[in-house]
Formats: C-alpha cells, structure tokens, sequence
C-alpha cells in the first residue's frame, strides 16, 4: 500500500486523530490476539489450538465473502489448499 501510494486511512479534517485511532486498534488488536492464544494453549491441546489459528484466515475470508467482498480465483484456489493442508495436520494426528 505503501508503495503504490493509495489511500488505506479514512480521510477525516483531523489526520492526529485518524493515526491515534489506528495505531490504538493495532496495539489493542495484536495484544488480545497474543493474549487469546496463550489461553487457548493453556486451556486446549496445543495441536488444537494452532489448527484453530491456522483455519483463522480461512474464517475471516469466508466472513468477508458472507459481507460482500469479492473473491478471485486465486484466493479459492489457495484456500481450498489450505483447508487441505488443516486436513491432513488433524487426519494424520
């Protein structure tokens, strides 16, 4: 994004709001992710509980497709070779 210079930001009047806003919810974001992993390894089998982070990014672009966003090909296709690679993590357990 950097690179190609589009705007990923909301444009707002007050810029010093925009980045405090955004630099709180990635500091808040990656805290209760970091914290919510060492849980589910201290409550659940560590191999269940990296399968659940692993199918993480599948659950969040199904619920991004079930909102409106387009999936290419690519993605699909990338996808369905995850799930299979979670699949032969938790069959050959």
């Amino acid at each position: 994004m950097v690179l190609t210079r589009q705007r990923w930001l909301p444009t707002t009047t007050d810029k010093g709001k925009t980045w405090r806003l955004f630099t709180l919810a990635v500091f808040i974001g990656t805290f209760m992710a970091l914290t919510l992993q060492m849980l589910a390894f201290s409550y659940t089998k560590a191999t269940v509980a990296q399968t659940l982070l692993a199918a993480s990014v599948l659950l969040s672009l199904g619920i991004g497709w079930w909102l409106g966003d387009r999936v290419s090909r690519n993605v699909s296709v990338w996808s369905a070779l995850a799930v299979a690679g979670i699949a032969m993590l938790v069959w050959l357990e």
